[in-house]
């Protein structure tokens, strides 16, 4: 009969950001640490987060995975999963308690880090649990419709303006997410309702 022996804490961390996600599982399954983590503070659960691998974050927060733990950067699991869209992550996260409002360096939220890369069903999803859609971050003091609107991101800011944002919110430095708009967005229909509103 085979016999396994347990993977350490940074094998079973490689193994999360470059192996399959059924590899991920079955280590799991064959009892590696569900609350590894490196030297800087990442942990397995973030690392699958960030990979996108949902089934692998399910089977370990079913194992006990910590899910507020946060890395040197103050980035938790959620924001791993909102930078890099991945909705269905975020919902389970969120649903096994994750705080929404949680924030890495800088003050940025996980809203803010999926507005900015344009993720809106991301943004819609973080929404509807309860983000703080108004929150100001960063050296400039900037909120999701700012980072939306600054990266291009004409879909988000719409689903953001739909939501309620403040659209005349300042950064700053005085600037309005519609600044950001007329330099990145021109042409748009997101720049011409950022303009209605912002008067």
């Amino acid at each position: 009969m085979a016999t396994f022996r347990r993977m350490n804490d940074q094998q079973f961390l490689d193994l999360c950001k470059n192996g399959t996600e059924q590899e991920v599982i079955n280590a799991i399954n064959l009892g590696a640490d569900v609350n590894a983590k490196n030297d800087d503070g990442e942990t397995v659960l973030m690392a699958a987060a960030k990979k996108g691998h949902a089934e692998a974050v399910n089977a370990m927060l079913n194992a006990g995975a910590d899910i507020s733990a946060q890395a040197e950067s103050d980035a938790a699991a959620l924001i791993f999963a909102a930078c890099e869209g991945h909705t269905k992550i975020v919902n389970a996260l969120l649903k096994a308690g994750a705080d929404i409002n949680v924030v890495a360096q800088i003050n940025m939220n996980a809203l803010m880090y999926a507005a900015w890369n344009g993720h809106t069903e991301t943004v819609n999803a973080l929404l509807q649990a309860g983000a703080n859609i108004n929150a100001k971050a960063g050296l400039d003091d900037k909120t999701a419709l700012m980072y939306a609107a600054e990266n291009r991101h004409a879909e988000t800011v719409n689903a953001l303006i739909d939501a309620g944002t403040y659209v005349k919110a300042k950064n700053r430095d005085g600037l309005m997410a519609v600044d950001y708009a007329r330099r990145t967005l021109k042409g748009t229909d997101a720049l011409k309702h950022l303009e209605e509103l912002s008067k």
